[in-house]
């Protein structure tokens, strides 16, 4: 679109071409700024245009002065111009630039948005609140810009205008409650917490794009945070779309070891899924269990490795090596019945040890002689204190 001038308003339109245009001077080019006639301005700006950023850069203040033209295309075309120059020249100019985004027309604060989109993050920050003013402008490239420019902003700085962002979750468009998602994403974890909740609405989002950007927006989350939310992903398991059931399935797999065991039997479910990548996702979820636990269910993998080639026969493998390995022994692991035999046999002992373990462990507590602030005695009082009413 730079150095684009085709407009609908003929009056407007240029006279001269790009070549006659550039047998001009540097100096006429910048005495025809101020001609009365809008096209002429247009033309000249046009030039200024083609230059190179270095020999433009002396001229800026110029170019700044016909963003308060009367003509709205004229106001655009200095916009399209000044977007040639480098960053740190353009940031020179960012207040004059900022103030385009209350433009009437839409055309002149979208190429407000654009040279905005080029300045540093740290430049950007004190212009942040108007930015975040126009992801709710009335057009919708505005707003798709504006939003480009917002993913520029440092988390520290996106912390501040967290709630106006959250604020759009609940926006008509789609593509807005989307962005919302990706830009609530480069929040530090303790700060995206803190609106977990509105996240969590938008996984019932009647559009698909925008469940997959909740839920990856919950796996940035801290895995005990994620964990209060833990249900609500699972409920999404039972979704018509494969596509939501296995980003699900992936964002279980963000949970802490001891808090997806609890829903391991949901995600053994999975297994029966008729879409490969469901079924896939869900053992590679599994893959994330404690040793000892994901031992408990390792006899239900072993169905997938019949087949001996696909995602899934991969994925059932990467999973079952997450037991110990005097288990697994990768190198010979599955490559014949024998081989899955002998498996069977180390699995059985693996599992027989840790129910030995646990009746040990519970002999010996139940052994320890009682005595008061002993072994078992803060479990003795609260028994009692049920007892009694206390």
């Amino acid at each position: 679109m730079l150095g684009s001038y085709e407009v609908s308003d003929e009056a407007y339109a240029p006279k001269l071409s790009d070549e006659d245009l550039m047998t001009y001077s540097l100096d006429e080019l910048l005495a025809r700024l101020g001609d009365d006639h809008a096209s002429v301005r247009g033309e000249a700006l046009r030039a200024l245009a083609h230059m190179r950023p270095q020999r433009l850069a002396p001229h800026a203040n110029a170019v700044v002065a016909r963003l308060e033209d009367s003509e709205w295309l004229v106001r655009r075309d200095a916009l399209v111009t000044l977007r040639k120059l480098d960053p740190e020249t353009l940031a020179e100019h960012a207040d004059a630039v900022v103030a385009r985004l209350e433009d009437s027309y839409e055309n002149v604060r979208y190429w407000a948005l654009v040279n905005l989109g080029k300045l540093e993050p740290s430049t950007l920050a004190p212009h942040a609140n108007a930015v975040v003013a126009r992801l709710g402008d009335s057009d919708g490239e505005v707003r798709n810009w504006a939003w480009s420019v917002v993913l520029k902003l440092e988390p520290s700085t996106l912390a501040e205008h967290a709630d106006a962002v959250v604020a759009r979750l609940e926006d008509s468009h789609e593509n807005a409650r989307y962005w919302a998602l990706v830009t609530l994403r480069m929040l530090e974890p303790a700060t995206l917490a803190q609106h977990a909740d509105a996240v969590v609405a938008r996984l019932e989002d009647s559009a698909l794009g925008v469940q997959y950007a909740a839920f990856e927006t919950l796996g940035k989350l801290e895995p005990a945070r994620l964990a209060q939310h833990a249900n609500a992903v699972v409920a999404s398991l039972v979704d018509n779309d494969s596509e939501v059931r296995e980003t699900a399935l992936v964002t279980l797999s963000y949970l802490e070891p001891a808090t997806l065991a609890k829903h391991a039997y949901v995600v053994l479910a999975m297994l029966e899924d008729h879409d490969e990548n469901v079924h896939a996702a869900a053992l590679i979820t599994l893959a994330n269990l404690e040793p000892a636990t994901l031992a408990q269910h390792a006899d239900a993998l072993l169905e997938d490795l019949e087949d001996e080639e696909g995602q899934v026969f991969e994925a059932a493998m990467y999973t079952l090596r997450a037991l110990p390995r005097f288990v697994t022994r990768p190198g010979d692991f599955f490559d014949s019945r024998s081989v899955r035999s002998r498996f069977l046999g180390r699995l059985g002992w693996y599992k027989c040890r840790l129910r030995l373990r646990a009746q040990s462990l519970a002999l010996y507590w139940y052994a320890l002689p009682y005595r008061p602030s002993g072994p078992g005695y803060a479990r003795d009082v609260e028994s009692w204190g049920q007892m009694v009413g206390a």
